[in-house]
């Protein structure tokens, strides 16, 4: 990715802020090779807002790929898909058959683990997500996270108190939240606003869906401990079960054999003969113990096969709503 991101700036991005012809131009080369050296030193959310900031200044829809490909490496999703849409909606046919291609399997990459947030807020305020400008509302309404993430999700007015809330969002999903912040002209307030109340019952909410997941996570691995032991002892157990019966199929051969040499009125055998006969007793011993043993090995084994099955919660294959001033959640386990 790196290669073909310093490709691209050599052939595509450059041209597009070239020789500086006034202040702003310069502003603008400023901030672009700024944004090239924090990519190239890993810093990549560093690199997507100083592209973001050239950006501001000399549109260019070739920026955009540059601003994709920062957030990308930054696991910022959300925020990558929406930089890579733009691109190819704002590049159209300049754009190279090749580098459309290759844009739009990373969407499609993208679209699976993100979700959307739609935000409801007063006119004119600016929306941050982890700290990142997404747009002012109501021209920027919805936005996409990644996904299963929870993201702080920010609200700025020169006439309201900021406002933050910590949301998430299950992928492929939307999720409407109003953000209503406090005037400043309003009179001061004792104790929590109600919008901070709502915010601390939200962040509850997410902190018990995430500890329910962990609880259910390591009911899961239990089960499967608890299963894989199961397989081992029956698989113990019928190996045990083939050497008792290959055992006892040796000691009828042994009385095959005795049974030849031997005067079966008087249940007497040479002194030859007494070797076999110790042996067949040996083998018919051992194929009993080794018979009782498997039994044994088996029938634990498939007590603990079975063991999650019979023990399974009581809310197993649930599924429940959760409602907060921020939508709907949800909540289930399968």
């Amino acid at each position: 990715m790196k290669l073909l991101f310093i490709l691209f700036l050599t052939m595509m991005v450059v041209p597009a802020i070239a020789v500086a012809q006034n202040e702003d131009d310069d502003l603008a080369k400023t901030y672009f090779f700024a944004a090239q050296k924090a990519f190239e030193t890993e810093h990549f959310i560093e690199a997507a807002k100083q592209f973001g900031n050239a950006y501001q200044i000399k549109p260019s829809y070739k920026i955009l790929y540059n601003i994709g490909q920062s957030y990308a490496a930054a696991n910022r999703h959300g925020a990558a898909l929406e930089a890579f849409e733009k691109f190819l909606a704002d590049g159209g046919d300049k754009v190279s058959s090749v580098l459309q291609q290759e844009v739009l399997t990373e969407i499609r990459r993208l679209r699976e683990i993100t979700a959307t947030i739609e935000i409801n807020t007063v006119d004119g305020a600016t929306i941050y997500v982890d700290d990142i400008k997404r747009g002012d509302f109501p021209t920027t309404r919805r936005i996409a996270v990644s996904a299963m993430t929870l993201h702080t999700v920010t609200i700025e007015h020169p006439d309201y108190h900021k406002l933050s809330r910590e949301i998430k969002v299950p992928g492929g999903n939307t999720l409407e939240v109003t953000l209503m912040p406090d005037s400043k002209k309003s009179a001061q307030q004792v104790g929590p606003a109600s919008g901070d109340v709502a915010a601390v019952k939200h962040k509850q909410f997410l902190e018990e869906a995430d500890s329910k997941n962990d609880a259910d996570a390591t009911r899961l691995d239990t089960q499967k401990k608890v299963t894989i032991a199961g397989w081992t002892l029956a698989s113990a157990g019928v190996v045990s079960l083939i050497a008792g019966s290959i055992l006892r199929v040796a000691s009828l051969k042994k009385e095959d054999a005795l049974q030849n040499s031997c005067n079966t009125q008087t249940q007497s055998c040479s002194s030859s003969m007494e070797g076999t006969l110790e042996k067949r007793d040996q083998y018919r011993n051992l194929s009993t113990a080794f018979w009782i043993t498997g039994a044994v090995l088996a029938a634990g084994g498939a007590v603990l096969i079975l063991y999650p099955w019979w023990h399974k919660e009581s809310n197993n294959n649930t599924v429940a709503v959760h409602v907060s001033p921020f939508g709907a959640a949800l909540v289930g386990s399968f």
